[in-house]
């Protein structure tokens, strides 16, 4: 089987990164509800910082994934 699924082991790092992500997102206390304002700020202004995270972590794979692939296209051509 020929194609993107001969390199699978490039998919490993972003896969076990959005567990991760996923395992950590749910840790959520204490109860949103029952914070401050400000608190309730904090948390939001952290969960952004967090999304950009996973998102660059995502990107950063991406574009590794794509310059090793195009790098095999072009020196076994």
């Amino acid at each position: 089987m020929r194609g993107i699924l001969r390199e699978w082991y490039l998919y490993i790092p972003p896969i076990s990164w959005m567990v991760y992500v996923a395992h950590y997102a749910r840790r959520r206390e204490p109860a949103y509800s029952s914070l401050s304002n400000w608190d309730k700020i904090d948390r939001n202004m952290a969960d952004v910082d967090f999304n950009l995270k996973i998102i660059a972590g995502n990107f950063i794979w991406m574009v590794v994934i794509m310059v090793i692939g195009y790098g095999r296209i072009l020196i076994f051509k």
